[in-house]
């Protein structure tokens, strides 16, 4: 024993620290190989789509995918890079979804870099069949052009006036579509939300509530940087079933984390609580575990069809003529009108 250390097996002690250095050596060349790779989810994040449509793009692609020890699959920076520089392009393969993303970019991103606020909304309500479609175009024809223009800003190729641009003429164009999209006799339920502070995105905001306006639901949209305070305040007067939190942009983990946190201790009513967007991490989704995690427009619409039509109270909610919200019994302040 005493030239040998007890580590679990029988080697020599020269053998067993041979042993660790090359595992060291090998733990140091995986981690520097596994730099800058993302999982599956963070993929299809990044290409924002859901994560089955990821894999069957990655099928189609033959994308190759680096391993974990734990045999999980994850892909390189650049190799996500080439892939999203693929489905940019019409494939002979594609499927439609891809194709629309191809042919309708350039022109949408034209039209959003003047200010054609006309044009951006035929594009969209030209695809329309019914109001259900509305998530569907927005994801196969907006949703990529955004990410487009945050690309090409990040990388410089348009300035920050021209970025202005794209995001003053793409809120004005979602407000056009909303007045255009018919209002439900009596709304399913009611929903409260947008960016908690200090996020700035109205964009997204205002996707998820044309989202929930898709499924017969009501949005009372507070658009960005509302403070916990007036989030909490917000659903404590309206008592919706639904609260959702977009996070578009990236901030710090603690100040999300508290920021939901004092919404939370200040609720007063029973909603669900949807929160979603490429700013959250995967460890601040498992820690807000009271929270659903949503990835994309379409996940959240299948998911808000299964709420129940009827709140806490029993009470069902109807649009009168006048376009104003109502309860059966109790009349909401007309303030509710102001949001949407």
């Amino acid at each position: 024993m005493g030239n040998r250390l007890d580590l679990g097996g029988s080697a020599p002690i020269n053998k067993r620290s041979s042993a660790l250095k090359k595992g060291r050596r090998w733990a140091q060349d995986r981690s520097q190989s596994m730099e800058r790779s993302y999982s599956t989810q963070q993929a299809a994040r990044f290409l924002r789509v859901s994560v089955s449509t990821f894999k069957r793009l990655c099928e189609s692609q033959a994308v190759d995918f680096q391993r974990t020890p734990g045999g999980h699959r994850r892909l390189s920076h650049q190799a996500l890079v080439n892939l999203s520089r693929k489905i940019w392009k019409t494939e002979p393969n594609a499927s439609p979804r891809i194709e629309s993303c191809a042919v309708v970019s350039e022109k949408l991103l034209d039209d959003l870099l003047h200010g054609r606020v006309t044009r951006v909304v035929a594009s969209i309500l030209n695809d329309l069949n019914t109001p259900h479609d509305l998530v569907q175009v927005l994801e196969s024809k907006l949703v990529p052009v955004l990410w487009k223009v945050g690309t090409y800003w990040q990388e410089s190729k348009i300035g920050i006036y021209q970025e202005r641009i794209c995001s003053g003429t793409i809120l004005t164009a979602l407000d056009r579509i909303s007045e255009q999209m018919p209002w439900p006799a009596t709304p399913k339920f009611l929903a409260v939300g947008g960016c908690l502070k200090p996020g700035e995105d109205s964009i997204s905001s205002k996707l998820v509530a044309l989202t929930i306006r898709s499924v017969g639901g009501q949005a009372i949209d507070l658009g960005s940087n509302v403070p916990s305070q007036a989030m909490a305040d917000a659903a404590n007067h309206f008592q919706p079933q639904v609260i959702w939190v977009s996070h578009t942009h990236f901030h710090d983990n603690e100040t999300i984390l508290q920021a939901h946190t004092e919404m939370k201790d200040l609720l007063k009513c029973d909603a669900k609580i949807f929160i979603g967007g490429g700013g959250l991490s995967p460890s601040v989704i498992r820690t807000l575990h009271w929270c659903h995690f949503v990835e994309t427009l379409s996940q959240l619409q299948d998911t808000l069809k299964a709420i129940d039509t009827t709140d806490q109270s029993g009470k069902r909610y109807r649009i009168d003529r006048g376009g104003g919200l109502f309860a059966l019994k109790t009349q909401l302040p007309e303030t509710a009108q102001n949001f949407t």
